[in-house]
């Protein structure tokens, strides 16, 4: 679970960097939308700082399907 967004810093509950797909240690966000939220990261595989986006689920796909629907 991720702290608050306004702190600009991505922990987990335990004090720890958040690692995305095994690979991305998160450092900070970046910034967030109504799609997603955009991290700085360090990928440990390339070893260099690069920026992650990742794509807020929607869990009600009746929900999606009249979202797509109506516009």
């Amino acid at each position: 679970m991720l702290g608050p967004c306004l702190t600009g810093r991505a922990m987990d509950t335990t004090g720890s960097p958040k690692k995305l797909a095994g690979r991305y240690e998160v450092r900070q966000i970046l910034g967030q939308g109504g799609m997603g939220l955009v991290y700085r990261a360090y990928d440990t595989v390339v070893r260099r700082e690069v920026a992650v986006k990742t794509i807020l689920d929607i869990p009600d796909l009746a929900w999606r399907v009249s979202v797509i629907t109506s516009t």
